[in-house]
């Protein structure tokens, strides 16, 4: 089912009267600073988490992790009194296929689900309290609870609802359907389904007179329920799959393990060669000087134990180790003299062992004596040469598999290595794998995925911290347009770090993402009149005949404008609009963009 409207009461700016937002396929919210347009996102952030994670004291919304921090329910009350109810309603099409093999469905074009949160007693958590869904704007099942104990909300069919009409007898409905009680129940604090009540009053009568019933008792506990769940679902699809950027995105380390990353975009791309493919084509229509490309990155903890492996297989360990970092390493520094002694720090049981290896072989060796007490205290550690770790700590791993567990301390990675393609350390690593010990750590090598960026003015890979910030915040935009497929996304912002005529670029983004293949939907928090003027020509050009190649066509029932500003008794949300040639319907509140004009002229 497609989201036609959201509805938010007493959430933050937002006051008592239930303020109506339009969702469209693209949506662009405009307003003043404080105006409420965040606000207006985090009412879904705050629902998603709730739906999915069944909590309703919401302090960091799942979908935004440290970026948001709503500070808790009474926080999210308008005006913070914890006597309030907070209200949030979603409205979508009916899409519900004919149920089978009764070849019926509820007969309703729209279906609104209106939810109250609020504390039932003083001493517990904020909960559902009741909620209501409207088919056709009429009320089709309310739901109440008055114990907070309860996993279930009582729920009541409004059989007198049109929808209801015609599909058994009336005076069936009558005789035998006011009987009828129902349990409503939640996935997290989302309706799921609602089942007959046969515990209750109307389900004992029910069954003293289940013979009688026929046709209606299979209506009844069977195939209403059915049509429920259809309804429930779609609208936990949509809050469950909702996705969401942050104003301020991800800033990428310079290297950069893409699945690790927070936004989900990142953790996509190297998966999908297509998606790669049209981020660059995208980031060449916008002329950035740049492209993608994904690269290996490997443990240096891992990768410090595969040398160690190899250097235990040359005949002589001392030449071993030079040759094995010189043709391996080339050109940069990974297993240093001080670098290996603190990666040894770092594992001090693997540490005591090896130290006391070399007490008892200095014991032994009246030579080493002699040569090492010249230089530093026998027993001070640093006395110890780097050949020797090496040579024991190699040992001792082979000998020992828990030392190759991946996910333990002696696998950690302090720092991220790129083994780049014009060296020889893939193979010598692909020797150690050969060997069985290393079974275990051969996922490491292929789990650390970094992107890095072709400078096409330089000729030479770069990496996203040697770029304009505009770059790294932008492309977390443009994988969600792409690498997403039918999800309400919300993003604050999407235009930040953008040169004006980026921001333009961006509305074909976003037109191509809701309105071709991807299908999704874009709640976007913008001050950018740079993107919408793209938005308005596209609509125009549609209009006109003359929309460019490869463009879908852009209509009015395809872009919501809204601008949201502070009212007497909350924040006001007024439906701007565009027509078919993607011109005002209504004026700017307060002669908004007109900075321009005013500076000049003024």
């Amino acid at each position: 089912m497609n989201l036609k409207s959201i509805g938010i009461s007493n959430f933050k700016a937002f006051g008592k009267e239930l303020q109506t937002v339009p969702i469209k396929p693209i949506t662009l919210v405009f307003g003043p600073n404080s105006a409420g347009k965040s606000s207006l996102l985090h009412s879904l952030l705050w629902l998603n988490h709730a739906t999915t994670r069944g909590e309703t004291d919401v302090f960091h919304p799942t979908l935004s992790g440290e970026a948001v921090n709503l500070g808790g329910f009474e926080q999210c009350l308008n005006r913070k009194s914890g006597e309030q109810r907070l209200k949030i309603s979603l409205t979508m099409e009916n899409e519900i296929p004919v149920l089978e093999p009764a070849g019926w469905r509820l007969n309703a074009s729209t279906f609104r689900l209106e939810l109250h949160f609020g504390r039932i007693l003083r001493d517990k958590d904020p909960t559902l309290v009741s909620c209501d869904l409207y088919a056709d704007e009429q009320l089709l099942l309310r739901c109440w609870t008055c114990n907070a104990e309860k996993s279930w909300v009582e729920a009541k069919v409004e059989w007198g609802h049109p929808s209801l009409g015609g599909i058994i007898p009336q005076h069936e409905i009558e005789e035998h359907a006011s009987f009828a009680e129902y349990r409503l129940h939640c996935n997290g604090m989302m309706p799921s389904h609602i089942e007959l009540d046969v515990d209750g009053p109307g389900g004992l009568l029910m069954n003293a007179k289940i013979e009688s019933l026929g046709v209606a008792f299979s209506f009844l506990a069977k195939e209403l329920p059915e049509q429920f769940a259809e309804i429930f679902t779609g609208f936990n699809s949509v809050m469950g799959g909702m996705q969401y950027l942050p104003p301020l995105r991800e800033i990428p380390k310079r290297e950069m393990d893409l699945r690790s990353c927070k936004l989900p975009g990142w953790r996509w791309i190297d998966k999908n060669p297509s998606l790669v493919k049209r981020v660059n084509d995208t980031l060449a229509l916008m002329g950035v000087g740049h492209s993608v490309a994904m690269r290996d990155l490997i443990p240096t903890g891992f990768l410090e134990t595969a040398i160690l492996h190899l250097v235990t297989q040359a005949e002589d360990r001392q030449k071993g180790l030079a040759s094995a970092v010189t043709s391996a390493l080339q050109d940069w520094n990974a297993l240093s003299e001080d670098g290996l002694r603190h990666w040894m720090n770092r594992h001090p049981a693997l540490r005591e062992k090896i130290v006391e290896m070399w007490y008892r072989e200095i014991r032994r060796n009246r030579d080493l004596q002699w040569e090492f007490q010249q230089q530093k205290p026998l027993k001070d550690p640093d006395a110890i040469p780097p050949e020797w770790w090496l040579q024991e700590a190699a040992r001792e791993l082979s000998d020992n598999d828990s030392w190759m567990d991946p996910g333990t301390e002696e696998c950690e990675w302090a720092t991220t290595v790129y083994i780049s393609e014009d060296t020889g350390v893939k193979e010598a690593l692909a020797a150690a794998f050969a060997d069985k010990k290393f079974g275990k750590m051969k996922s490491l090598l292929v789990e650390h995925v970094g992107l890095r960026l072709w400078d096409k003015k330089a000729d030479a890979w770069v990496s996203l911290q040697d770029v304009g910030v505009g770059t790294s915040q932008s492309l977390p935009v443009i994988l969600e347009a792409y690498g997403q497929y039918n999800k309400l996304i919300a993003i604050e912002q999407p235009e930040l770090h953008l040169h004006p005529r980026l921001q333009s670029e961006l509305g074909d983004v976003f037109i191509e993402s809701a309105l071709g293949e991807n299908k999704n939907t874009f709640l976007l928090e913008t001050h950018s009149e740079h993107l919408l003027l793209r938005v308005m020509k596209r609509m125009r050009q549609t209009a006109d005949g003359t929309l460019p190649d490869g463009l879908p066509p852009v209509r009015p029932e395809d872009v919501a404008l809204l601008y949201v500003s502070p009212g007497p008794e909350g924040r006001v949300v007024q439906d701007i609009g565009l027509n078919e040639r993607g011109e005002l319907i209504k004026a700017w509140p307060g002669g908004f963009f007109e900075e321009g004009f005013n500076e000049m002229f003024d």
